[in-house]
C-alpha cells in the first residue's frame, strides 16, 4: 500500500493529476462555504427538500430527516 503511494509521487502525470484533485475538491469545498449575498439560506434548504420530495415521492427525503 505505502508502496503504491510512494510510486504515485514518483511518476511525475500522476503527481500532477493526483494535486489538481484535491485543489478541485479544495476549490469545491471553499465554495460551498461562501453564503451568497441576498439569499435565505432557510428558503434555499426548503426548496431543495420539497424539490426532493416532490422527484422521489417523499421516500428519498425520509433518508435525510
Amino acid at each position: 500500500m505505502v508502496s503504491a503511494f510512494l510510486n504515485t509521487v514518483k511518476i511525475p502525470e500522476l503527481r500532477r493529476r493526483i494535486l489538481f484533485t484535491l485543489a478541485v475538491i479544495v476549490l469545491v469545498r471553499l465554495g460551498a462555504a461562501i453564503t451568497t449575498p441576498g439569499v435565505n439560506q432557510g428558503v434555499l434548504q426548503e426548496w431543495f427538500r420539497t424539490s426532493l420530495e416532490q422527484r422521489s415521492g417523499g421516500g428519498l427525503a425520509a433518508l435525510f430527516n
